[in-house]
């Protein structure tokens, strides 16, 4: 039977609206499974011709008709009875879907329009998700970095089995756990973890801290106080 993540053709002469169910199902839950030659009442095999242009034809529909692009997994199969049928597995990550510009969300096993307020809210969330906040460069350079407490830091994370490797120098622990951008501009989550306020002088020489209201209070201290960030992937997540 159809459900919230399953859909049931009878044959590929329903190839747009089995499209449109795909990309549906992918907003709502991010992954399901597209049977043709199924018969959508009762999920019962009813069969149809599967050649492999069959095969090719459902693959160039997921190209052409759903953005951003999904690549299935397509699956001639066959019953103890010789019909053959067809199963697509498909996932995405990278919602919000459209099939032929159109964006739909699944609820139970229809397909109904997206709302505005829902689809600038997925919007924001890919977004989000193809560049975070934390692994943006924050314009601080790893000049700004108190090596001692950097040290400790390590150091007590390989103590704890959390950091699998030695401290060698600022450069190569900042890079290994993923706190370093292009140009050795520290990124904002090496703020989020490790930073304080930058100092700035008076008129009169008088220190006075100066805000960075990205920046949360609290926290180590390994930051005295761009350009691209490298796709920085750190080796174990620090302490």
């Amino acid at each position: 039977m159809e459900d919230e993540r399953t859909e049931h053709k009878r044959s590929t002469s329903e190839m747009r609206e089995a499209m449109e169910s795909v990309a549906s199902i992918l907003n709502k839950h991010g992954s399901g499974t597209l049977y043709f030659g199924v018969r959508p009442s009762d999920g019962e095999v009813v069969g149809q011709d599967v050649s492999e242009k069959t095969l090719r034809d459902i693959s160039q529909a997921f190209t052409n008709r759903i953005e951003p692009r999904v690549v299935p997994a397509i699956e001639r199969l066959e019953t103890e009875g010789g019909k053959a049928y067809v199963k697509v597995s498909f996932a995405g990550d990278d919602r919000p879907y459209a099939c032929d510009g159109r964006y739909r969300i699944r609820s139970a096993d229809e397909d109904l329009p997206v709302g505005a307020a829902l689809l600038e809210q997925m919007m924001l969330e890919r977004a989000a998700g193809r560049s975070p906040w934390d692994r943006r460069p924050s314009g601080r350079p790893i000049a700004d970095v108190d090596e001692d407490t950097l040290r400790a830091y390590v150091e007590r994370g390989v103590e704890r089995g959390r950091i699998p490797f030695p401290y060698i120098d600022a450069r190569d622990a900042l890079s290994r756990l993923g706190l370093l951008c292009d140009d050795d501009i520290l990124t904002n989550r090496m703020l989020l973890r490790l930073a304080r306020p930058h100092v700035a002088h008076g008129r009169a020489g008088e220190r006075r801290p100066h805000a960075d209201t990205r920046q949360p209070s609290g926290g180590g201290h390994a930051v005295r106080h761009g350009q691209g960030c490298r796709d920085a992937h750190p080796e174990q997540h620090a302490p």
